[in-house]
């Protein structure tokens, strides 16, 4: 096969060069793929150059929750369809711990049995009103103990992708019990 008819095929399999105009966001990426985000614009573009859809439209969908941002394979943040949150999600799971969780293991004494336990604990406690970090502290009683000034100083020093992924992670399962 002919190097020019195997770019035009591989093209047209990508939705490229804007082959899905009037697509929604979510259909483009149920069609192509999820988009690898990494805090870039690459969703944006992905979404634009297949679907010419701009990035009001795009923040729309993701205001919707059409398409949100997710942890997803490997450990990498996608932008993904509606329709796939809950595998993005569970594709996050089991690649290891972040790098936070790891730090806290290795030196904040944290331990797996303690994170599944805080995890249970706070999909008890969350309900349908929104509550700060004080309250949820406060419902989830012992389960969320202090790792002491270690701990605070660890803490603004840390990225909070882990503690995002086990949120989403734990909504995701509240959502299923729903």
């Amino acid at each position: 096969m002919e190097a020019n008819r195997l770019r035009a095929w591989w093209s047209q399999r990508q939705g490229l060069p804007c082959s899905m105009v009037g697509s929604t966001p979510a259909e483009v990426l149920e069609r192509v793929g999820w988009a690898r985000s990494v805090a870039g614009v690459n969703p944006y573009t992905t979404l634009f150059s297949r679907a010419k859809v701009s990035r009001v439209d795009a923040d729309l969908a993701s205001k919707r929750a059409d398409i949100h941002e997710l942890p997803a394979a490997r450990g990498c943040t996608y932008v993904v369809p509606s329709s796939d949150f809950v595998i993005a999600l569970r594709l996050s799971q089991g690649t290891g711990d972040s790098g936070d969780i790891k730090t806290a293991k290795k030196f904040l004494g944290v331990t797996e049995e303690e994170l599944e336990k805080l995890g249970a604990r706070v999909l008890e406690v969350v309900g349908s009103a929104p509550l700060d970090p004080a309250a949820i502290k406060d419902l989830v009683g012992d389960a969320a103990r202090s790792l002491g000034e270690e701990g605070k100083a660890w803490v603004k020093k840390a990225k909070s992708a882990a503690v995002r992924r086990r949120c989403l992670w734990c909504l995701a399962a509240y959502s299923q019990r729903v």
